[in-house]
Parts: C-alpha cells; sequence; structure tokens
C-alpha cells in the first residue's frame, strides 16, 4: 500500500516549479467578441501567451558512423534542432489547442519536425517519441493561480450540486415517511370512529329492547348508572340501621382531596 504521505509529496503543482521545465511563447487566436467580426486584435489582446513546458525527446542512434564522424557534438546539436522546432511549432500554434486538447497532436508533429531536421544533416538518430509533459503557465505568474481558481471553482459547484441532490434525497424521502405516517394515522381514526358509531347504533337498537320491555325498570336503572357515575369521586355514607327515621344528606360540593381530609397529628419527640 503506497504511502499517503510520500504521494502527498509527489503531488505536482502549476504554481511551483518541479521537473526540467522551459517558457516558450505560443501563438493565440484572437477571440471574436459578440457583435464585432474583427477578429484581428479587435478587443485589444495580445496575439502571443506564454507556457511552461518539460519536452522529453526520447531518441535511438540507428547510424553509429554518422552519429560519431558527421557532427562534433551530436547530443547538443540534436538538443538545439529539438528546441528550434519546438520554438517554430509552438510559435505557430494556439494557446488554448496546445493548453487542452491539441497535446497529443503537437506532440506527433514535433516528433516528425525534429525527425525531419535531424535527417537532413545525417545525425543517423531515429525520434522515438516526443512528450508535451507538464503544459501550464509560467510558474510565479497569476495565470497559474486564475487556473486553479476556476478548478475549484467548477469542483466547488459540483459539491454544491451534489450536496443539494442529496438534501433533496433526504428531504423527499422525510416526506414520504411522514406522509405515509400521517395516512396511516387518519385510516386508524377512521376504522376506529366508524366502529365505535356501528357500536353506538348497535347499543341503541339493545336500549329499545330493554325500554319496551319494562319502562319504569329500564328508567330507574339509567338513572342509578347516571348518579353513580356523577358521584364516583364523592365521599359516600351508607346507614344499615332500618328501625330509624333518618334525614340523608348528600354533600355535592367538590370532594376535599383525600390526602388532606385523612391528616393525623402526631407529637413530634
Amino acid at each position: 500500500t503506497p504511502d499517503p504521505e510520500s504521494e502527498a509529496a509527489q503531488v505536482v503543482l502549476w504554481t511551483v516549479p518541479h521537473a526540467k521545465e522551459q517558457n516558450f511563447l505560443v501563438g493565440k487566436k484572437p477571440q471574436a467578441t459578440v457583435g464585432n467580426t474583427d477578429t484581428n486584435d479587435a478587443a485589444g489582446d495580445i496575439p502571443v501567451g506564454m507556457i511552461t513546458v518539460s519536452i522529453p525527446v526520447q531518441y535511438q542512434i540507428i547510424d553509429v558512423t554518422n552519429w560519431f564522424y558527421k557532427n562534433a557534438a551530436p547530443e547538443s546539436l540534436l538538443q538545439s534542432l529539438a528546441a528550434r522546432e519546438v520554438v517554430r511549432y509552438l510559435a505557430g500554434s494556439d494557446l488554448h489547442d496546445i493548453l487542452s486538447y491539441g497535446r497529443l497532436e503537437a506532440a506527433g508533429a514535433l516528433r516528425d519536425r525534429i525527425q525531419h531536421a535531424a535527417d537532413e544533416l545525417d545525425l543517423g538518430a531515429r525520434i522515438v517519441f516526443v512528450g508535451l509533459q507538464d503544459i501550464h503557465p509560467p510558474t510565479g505568474s497569476k495565470v497559474a493561480e486564475t487556473y486553479e481558481g476556476v478548478v475549484k471553482a467548477e469542483q466547488t459547484r459540483l459539491a454544491t450540486i451534489l450536496t443539494a441532490q442529496s438534501d433533496a434525497i433526504r428531504t423527499n424521502a422525510v416526506a414520504e415517511a411522514e406522509a405515509f405516517t400521517v395516512t396511516n394515522v387518519a385510516d386508524a381514526n377512521r376504522v376506529r370512529l366508524i366502529s365505535s358509531k356501528y357500536a353506538q347504533a348497535a347499543l341503541f337498537t339493545n336500549q329499545i329492547a330493554a325500554y319496551n320491555a319494562a319502562p319504569a325498570v329500564y328508567r330507574q336503572r339509567q338513572y342509578l348508572q347516571a348518579f353513580a357515575k356523577a358521584t364516583k369521586n364523592a365521599r359516600k355514607y351508607v346507614l344499615l340501621a332500618t328501625n330509624t327515621q333518618d334525614v340523608l344528606i348528600f354533600d355535592l360540593e367538590e370532594k376535599v382531596r383525600a390526602d388532606l381530609s385523612n391528616l393525623s397529628l402526631t407529637n413530634s419527640p
């Protein structure tokens, strides 16, 4: 497993110099603006730009005689030829193309150009690979920071969109759960109310039959039930004597709490 600290140490940023880089001038096509069809420096834009790039060139010596005897310093000569072709090519290219989708095409064109220049001088070398690596605005300028700011803004935008989508999913899920709960509670209340009304209707039907059988008894029972229900929290007295003429007094006022009326006095030591 790779060490995260070692990987962090290998992170390459545009604002930090790295590898063997060189600054090159590169062409820049004028950008036409709305309402202005003159593309010849219409907005005062500078027609050249500068990029920092590392260009590795891999070659193979295929003719040792030409390589060692026809040129005093073949490696330096090949390096100079490569630098010349790079300068020429970039000067006629477009900055936005090189920084975006034109990198692969530019690498192939540079390999052909360097190979042609080497063949003209009989260097005896075959250009195997030319790479355009680490292309970015010059280090130390505000251009690199601006590019990074654009990338950061894009990442922030995507993060905001994902956060909003997650909030939407969570909100919808909570709303659906609440709607399900409210619906079930309403259904339960509906069933309970219907059942209660059916029970009341059945009770009324039975009450009619009982009343028709014995009206006086039914009225007396209803009265006693209502009285017992109304006075269930009142204090009651039961008189068992049958040979006296007593007067019964019912205190229908609010009942005193039992814990207050049943207090007992004790002598504290």
